[in-house]
């Protein structure tokens, strides 16, 4: 659970630690810090959204 208030900037400041690296077999999620993950799961955001389709 998330305590403290954070801001929009501050949001998208620790999902941009978050990286996707594309090849051309697939992708690669990098390792998800853990500030990012309870963000993730708290504000209910689908990882999905970050992989190419």
């Amino acid at each position: 659970m998330i305590t403290g208030v954070y801001s929009v900037r501050g949001v998208l400041l620790i999902l941009s630690r978050i990286k996707v690296y594309r090849m051309d077999r697939g992708e690669i999620i990098s390792e998800i810090p853990k500030k990012a993950l309870e963000l993730i799961t708290d504000l209910k955001i689908d990882l999905n959204l970050l992989r190419k389709k």
